[in-house]
């Protein structure tokens, strides 16, 4: 019954989408009453994820615009600025959401207005030929105009205060970096933060990793025995009583054999690591993403491929032009997690047959919001390249008024202004050219301020 839903829903759209206009013209001057001015109302909605949405409480809610003000979803904003682009619709989407659903397929051109509200992003809208298309908390709504006028005393009617997203402003993130080096590997954490008005950022010598209890210090121990040496992954619980948690995984422990371990993406919840082996006559790398709780539990070793996607919908995957055949991606557990892009990339190691040399193989499913929390980019991969011609990673805010870029050399720190990254970096960070991004975890509103406190008093007291 579920799955019958999903398909009228998918079907509906997908009849929506048919009649979409063909434009000439790449960019335009965005004309606010003849395209958003009036009241709109949700009609329909689909998850933008394989989860299903059935209890969608936006159903029959009203938003309404003007060139003074906009309400939607419960909040008015004044101070309105509207801008218009023609997009391709088919990469527009997946740069958003990550993937393309079967009912926007074969759109190739939309018109998308981006809404700020006194320079400060707001939501962006996809205009279509009987409606708009808007996302909202990882579901796509679909509103249909039920009135040219836009609504009046929204302030009034509503009892919303026009203040009252100002401090969704803030915003800051936890970016914690890996560094090879002779011995192995060494990590650090940048706390970069916008106030609204400048970008300012403070440095951690180990991984800062917030989790629902609390921050923990993230650390790999190395252990001498006689001649060889054996990593651990230890977790220090920063807030109230210190206690210390050692993570084992395992690994061998042959007292010839030297072990080290190498963490490709650390979460709220999850962790992924490659382990290097290397002895006389043996040396092996594995790879395997674990729950942070239970990785050191007698009988519970990394999760597999399905635990960590979000597609759920399938069983199998296969790359022919490597060789590569998983069976069943609920079983298959060699994967791990790494920055691409401007994304978390799940990926796994591979031969092919008859030969020796192991390739890194990237698995094109979607990482589970279970274990990346948030994982999009403002703009699309092109657009940053475009910025930065030199870029090789980036992040954008939750509420995409800054973007973080990562060049071989720096991270650069930008403002998101009127829908654009400004033109010159308010941050720049020098990097060594081998530094990885292996942890993204954003903080928003008033835990921003919780968050620089913590990483202040972290860098206090280790003076």
């Amino acid at each position: 019954m579920k799955r019958l839903i999903r398909i009228l829903i998918t079907f509906m759209l997908a009849l929506i989408l048919t009649g979409c206009n063909k434009f000439n013209i790449e960019v335009k001057k965005p004309n606010n009453d003849s395209i958003l001015k009036g009241q709109w109302q949700v009609k329909n909605y689909v998850g933008i994820t394989e989860e299903e949405v059935f209890n969608c409480n936006l159903l029959d809610s009203k938003v309404s615009f003007s060139n003074e003000e906009v309400f939607m979803f419960d909040k008015a904003y004044k101070n309105i600025t509207y801008k218009a682009k023609l997009v391709n619709g088919e990469q527009y989407v997946y740069n958003t959401i990550g993937f393309i659903p079967d009912y926007l397929k074969d759109t190739k051109e939309v018109e998308v207005v981006t809404i700020s509200s006194k320079n400060t992003y707001l939501k962006e809208v996809i205009v279509i030929d009987k409606g708009i298309l808007v996302i909202q908390d990882d579901v796509l709504l679909y509103l249909e105009k039920i009135d040219d006028n836009p609504m009046e005393n929204i302030n009034e009617k509503t009892g919303v205060d026009e203040t009252a997203d100002s401090e969704k402003i803030s915003n800051g993130v936890l970016i914690g970096i890996k560094d090879k080096t002779d011995e192995g590997f060494t990590y650090k954490t940048l706390w970069i933060a916008y106030d609204g008005k400048k970008i300012y950022s403070k440095e951690v010598p180990f991984l800062l990793l917030p989790r629902k209890n609390g921050f923990f210090k993230v650390s790999i121990h190395r252990e001498y025995i006689e001649n060889n040496y054996k990593d651990n992954i230890e977790f220090v619980f920063l807030s109230g009583n210190p206690s210390e948690k050692q993570a084992d995984l395992k690994v061998n422990k042959e007292p010839n054999i030297n072990v080290s371990k190498e963490i490709n993406f650390i979460g709220n919840d999850y962790i992924s690591i490659k382990i290097h082996e290397e002895g006389e006559d043996h040396r092996a790398e594995k790879l395997g993403t674990y729950l942070i709780d239970t990785m050191n539990m007698e009988g519970k070793g990394a999760v597999s491929l399905g635990n960590i996607s979000e597609q759920k919908n399938i069983t199998k995957f296969n790359n022919d032009a490597q060789g590569l055949h998983i069976e069943d991606i609920n079983k298959f557990t060699d994967v791990s997690i790494k920055r691409n892009q401007g994304r978390w990339q799940i990926y796994t190691v591979h031969s092919k047959k008859d030969e020796s040399i192991e390739n890194n193989i990237n698995i094109p499913l979607k990482v589970s919001k279970n274990v990346a929390r948030y994982d999009r980019l403002f703009t699309s991969w092109q657009g940053i390249k475009n910025q930065v011609p030199s870029a090789e990673d980036a992040l954008s805010s939750p509420n995409k008024n800054m973007t973080i870029i990562k060049t071989k050399s720096s991270l650069y720190g930008y403002k998101i202004e009127d829908g654009k990254i400004s033109e010159s970096p308010e941050l720049t960070i020098s990097l060594n050219g081998d530094e990885e991004i292996v942890m993204a975890e954003w903080a928003m509103a008033e835990f921003v301020g919780y968050w620089t406190e913590q990483v202040n008093s972290l860098l206090k007291s280790s003076k």
